[in-house]
């Protein structure tokens, strides 16, 4: 009985897994469709979206790009899609590639060698770039126009254009409410934050 009423829990959350990755889907593609036009030849798209896609992106570059190629119907393009929660690396490569062992990080688990997969990597500084914030319903909110990468103690400010991504602002960590004031940033909500030392 007890095994009995753990399959069906089981299976009920793994329906819910899929029907909000089915939904999360749906919601991008209609997105994508609709804004691709305005991305200029060669952009690089980037969603920070709630729930996490984990069973279709998982943050990965290739996964994500190749995704918003699909639904754009547009080979020129590549991006990134996940959490805020994925956002733990230096996001910035010198040039796309499905794979690469820049992409990956080694780790020691008790003892034993364990290597997994960086997300939310696979910005190139010099290509346009398009950054959409979701809501808790993911649904798109805002444009997003700045990167922050905050480390322990030195972080980092990035104004991220039509253009690539330039460098703005290099500060001391704990400096950084101020360094936002100081360009007219009124909360992190309006950057994307890629905190290093999590």
């Amino acid at each position: 009985m007890i095994i009995l009423i753990g399959n069906v829990f089981a299976n009920y959350n793994l329906h819910e897994g899929y029907r909000e990755n089915a939904q999360l889907q749906s919601t991008l593609s209609a997105f994508i469709k609709k804004e691709q036009a305005n991305w200029k030849n060669q952009g690089q798209i980037m969603f920070i979206v709630k729930s996490n896609p984990k069973n279709f992106t998982n943050g990965y570059n290739h996964w994500s790009t190749w995704f918003l190629r699909y639904h754009s119907n547009r080979n020129d393009i590549n991006g990134i899609i996940g959490t805020k929660s994925m956002m733990t690396f230096e996001p910035f490569i010198e040039k796309y590639q499905d794979h690469s062992q820049d992409f990956w990080t080694i780790s020691d688990n008790r003892g034993k060698l364990k290597s997994s997969r960086k997300g939310m990597i696979g910005i190139m500084p010099d290509k346009p770039i398009y950054i959409y914030q979701f809501d808790a319903n993911n649904v798109p909110i805002k444009q997003i126009k700045w990167i922050m990468i905050v480390d322990k103690d030195n972080s980092r400010l990035y104004s991220a254009t039509s253009d690539g991504v330039i460098l703005v602002s290099e500060f001391k960590t704990e400096k950084r409410q101020e360094a936002l004031r100081l360009h007219n940033i009124n909360s992190e909500n309006d950057i994307a934050v890629f905190s290093l030392s999590d």
